[in-house]
């Protein structure tokens, strides 16, 4: 559906037939239900099973392509948009918790990187197929088909994520340590007393509901559904001040968070490939020649995952890091700058370096934050890279008034120049098991 969704919202005929600034409106529903959805999600994931939410995000994105499909209107395009976003932010954060505190329960997060840069690369092989796949479907049966196929993969996906293992699911409030010793996350013991004081009125309640003493049942009851709200809100409060001190307070997580945020800023422009990719290849043929320059920054995209899985990062050090980032911010300068198809080579060499760095920087996060609240600090991340991607549209809008997209992707290499000059001075371990030598 993604690479097809503008257009059946503008077609007149089999579409929604909406105009630019209704498609610009949708856009933002979008974009702020993204924002409304992250951190709350996030806290969800430190509190239940993120199978569970896993399982659940596809469902609420096929239901929202659904609606895309079969009522196609103003209405049901921005009940869909929220949808997805409500399915994007359930699994935004919650795959990396899962998967990291699986692989630690396993003691093996050492692998987490190699995983991670796996599912980046499928992720992003998954996008490849479907934009070619889109093409045909569209041509055989229409928007229909195309619609019918995306439902029919985010089945699969939620299908999929049922089969994940969870060894280590969030509980709470958190065990406390055999020793008695106190622990970040053993802070909240009030949550203790309370879900043992709603354990016994729930008891209570039950024996005296046998004995037939309803107007006591019905009291003991309200007080205990009102024990378990009020220890819940302060589970979910607590949770979250932990992720903010995490974050904030820590100089470590807070160097990586920063990376992390700063890395997803020309992920944020893949949006306006297409317009680089037309400018490189003008003329006869153009159409072609865009699709086929765009396959091949997928494919650096996939590549960059892949070298991801291959990374020893025990032994990464930012000055590595750096090295490659102000490469790759050096070659999409001089991609975009060379006016020829062939630029689009260096490009995808970008894309790859910048995506195999994301993934490392990743890894980094969730070395150094606790299980308790890994989800919630990965979605203060997402919201982070939301802010980012703000910012490069915002920029892109202005500078297309005077600039071409070649020189607005050559001006967004400089972030990750300057990105790159600190690593690169830096003499301190990247990887939390580096610091720890």
């Amino acid at each position: 559906m993604y690479p097809i969704y503008a257009v059946m919202f503008a077609d007149p005929v089999s579409g929604g037939g909406l105009s630019p600034q209704a498609i610009s409106g949708l856009f933002v529903i979008w974009s702020l239900c993204t924002f409304a959805f992250e951190i709350p999600t996030g806290l969800l994931a430190d509190r239940m099973s993120r199978r569970s939410l896993l399982m659940a995000g596809p469902l609420l994105t096929g239901t929202g392509f659904a609606l895309w499909t079969w009522c196609p209107s103003f209405g049901a395009y921005a009940a869909g948009f929220v949808l997805w976003a409500a399915g994007s932010a359930l699994r935004s954060g919650t795959m990396q918790a899962l998967l990291y505190d699986t692989l630690a329960a396993r003691e093996q997060a050492h692998r987490y990187v190699a995983l991670a840069g796996r599912v980046r690369a499928m992720g992003a092989a998954g996008i490849l197929l479907g934009t070619v796949l889109a093409v045909p479907l569209t041509a055989w049966g229409g928007y229909r088909a195309v619609g019918l196929a995306s439902v029919v993969a985010c089945l699969l996906c939620s299908a999929a994520s049922a089969l994940l293992p969870e060894d280590a699911p969030p509980r709470w409030p958190p065990p406390a340590p055999a020793d008695g010793t106190e622990t970040e996350s053993d802070t909240d013991t009030e949550s203790d007393t309370d879900t043992e004081s709603d354990t016994d009125t729930e008891s209570d309640t039950d024996t005296e509901s046998d004995t037939g003493t309803e107007s006591d049942t019905g009291t003991e009851s309200d007080t205990g559904t009102g024990r378990d709200s009020a220890t819940a809100a302060a589970g979910v409060r607590e949770i979250f001040c932990a992720a903010v001190r995490r974050v904030y307070g820590t100089r470590a997580v807070r160097r990586v968070f920063v990376l992390v945020v700063a890395l997803t800023w020309v992920g944020a422009l893949d949006e306006y490939l297409p317009l680089l990719a037309d400018e490189l290849w003008p003329g006869a043929g153009a159409a072609t020649g865009v699709s086929v320059l765009m396959v091949v920054v997928a494919v650096g995209d996939i590549v960059g995952g892949h070298a991801a899985a291959l990374t020893d990062t025990s032994t990464m050090r930012p000055r590595r890091l750096g090295s490659w980032l102000l490469g790759g911010a050096g070659a999409l300068a001089a991609g975009a700058m060379a006016g020829h198809p062939a630029g689009i080579v260096l490009v995808s060499f970008a894309f790859a370096v910048f995506g195999w760095s994301l993934v490392i920087a990743d890894a980094m996060l969730q070395d150094h934050v606790p299980s308790r609240s890994r989800a919630t600090i990965t979605s203060i991340v997402g919201v982070g890279e939301e802010m980012v991607a703000i910012v490069a549209f915002g920029a892109w809008a202005l500078g297309s008034q005077w600039l071409p997209p070649t020189t607005l992707f050559t001006l967004a290499a400089v972030p990750y120049l300057a990105i790159s000059l600190p690593l690169l001075v830096s003499r301190g371990a990247t990887t939390a098991s580096a610091s720890r030598r």
